[in-house]
């Protein structure tokens, strides 16, 4: 297949949705594909070399952005920066000659991806991993726009997909019924299978690991933290995040903050040295809506590293509804309440609750999240499409219309 991938999400392995779309694209490319990638020079990413062929666009300046949001809606000024980019990115676009474009649903990249896919006539899959609505600053008429503008791209498209049911659910709800492709984010490889666990003898503590963004887990964080003198634990993490309440979390008794590192250096660290995975989302008004429809791409990626997890998340938030139906107790807990939390950790101290629980993630580990079959569905969604296009080309004139998804717009 010859793909173009333009998006402002710069494929790079840093976090989240920018991770997940190095590791895809990266396969794609090992797998003997053509490969375009157009993205945004995106400053925390510029001195890193991407094992793909780049082409990357100046960004706006802040001075730009902070001025365009006095002065007019949020809205109208990512209208006017997709043109710019649109603009910058259609020639390379031409003369590829895609088959298909993948792009992500986020910033003024996922306007100019669907507008200049429908004037080549390229077909145009969005990766949907955050609400882009929800990203956009307050204004009154923004949900006005995205229900036109957002709305009739999310039908126009010839896939979408999510990354989890409950984003999947979120979108249905906002701009009504399509069909979707759920695939969960595709983790690192395991560095190697999974040996003998830490011993951990009867008075050592409990060494809780975590890894990933800081910033929105907090709460539930520091509520582990309350309790560990009284479970008898540890606390061990590492973060890209270095914002100003890192600082305070490290000062905290029996917290250990190790930096950053790379998955190889994670999964070897953890299956040395920890007993326990903590997967926290929070609970803070703010966040809650996030934490319902985005599904944590840190769950795969622990199950990798083969430990038991501890997932304390709102009892609406997507990553309890998936510990619900795939986990079992002590491995997950929708409160922040530090009895509730203690108990827990006393039952993870005992030797054959973590090797129960090691055996359900092994075998999570083991099929939906394992890395080649996540990867395989994605790429069985660009080639159901690139032959979906195939067959309108063939039969053009002969039909009018050759749709791959149909929708119910009675919701």
């Amino acid at each position: 297949m010859r793909i173009v991938y333009f998006s402002g999400v710069v494929p790079v392995e840093r976090n989240a949705g920018y991770t997940l779309m190095y590791r895809h694209l990266l396969r794609l490319t090992k797998s003997g594909h053509e490969l375009l990638v157009l993205t945004r020079d995106y400053e925390k990413a510029r001195n890193v070399d991407l094992p793909f062929k780049t082409i990357r666009f100046a960004e706006r300046s802040r001075n730009f952005q902070r001025i365009a949001n006095r002065v007019g809606s949020p809205q109208f000024w990512v209208e006017l920066d997709a043109r710019r980019v649109r603009r910058l990115a259609e020639p390379y676009i031409a003369q590829f000659r895609p088959e298909v474009i993948v792009t992500v649903w986020e910033s003024a990249y996922l306007l100019a991806a669907a507008d200049v896919g429908k004037k080549l006539g390229v077909p145009v899959v969005i990766v949907v991993h955050d609400d882009y609505e929800q990203m956009l600053p307050a204004h009154r008429k923004k949900h006005r726009w995205a229900a036109g503008r957002l709305r009739k791209i999310y039908h126009s498209v010839a896939a979408r997909i999510c990354i989890g049911p409950a984003m999947a659910e979120h979108l249905t709800q906002t701009y009504g019924r399509a069909e979707v492709d759920i695939i969960y984010p595709i983790p690192a490889e395991p560095a190697s299978p999974v040996t003998q666990p830490r011993r951990k003898l009867k008075d050592d503590p409990l060494r809780i690991g975590f890894f990933g963004e800081l910033g929105g887990n907090y709460g539930p964080i520091h509520a582990v933290v309350d309790v560990l003198e009284a479970a008898n634990a540890e606390f061990h993490y590492f973060s890209h995040s270095w914002g100003p309440n890192r600082g305070p979390l490290a000062s905290r008794p029996r917290v250990f903050d190790h930096g950053a590192t790379d998955p190889v250096g994670l999964q070897n660290f953890f299956r040395a040295n920890i007993d326990v995975m903590l997967i926290p989302q929070g609970f803070e008004p703010e966040v809650r809506q996030l934490r319902r429809t985005c599904f944590p791409s840190k769950i795969p990626e622990a199950c990798q590293i083969g430990l038991p997890l501890l997932i304390i998340s709102p009892a609406d938030g997507s990553a309890t509804r998936w510990a619900h139906e795939c986990l079992k107790p002590p491995a997950f807990l929708s409160t922040i309440n530090r009895p509730d939390i203690v108990r827990a950790l006393r039952e993870f101290a005992d030797s054959s609750t973590q090797e129960a629980q090691r055996q359900i993630v092994s075998q999570i580990a083991g099929s939906i999240f394992l890395p080649q079959r996540l990867h395989e569905q994605f790429e069985r969604v660009l080639s159901r499409v690139c032959n979906t296009g195939d067959q309108a080309a063939a039969a053009k004139g002969a039909l009018a219309t050759v749709s791959l998804f149909t929708y119910d717009r009675s919701t």
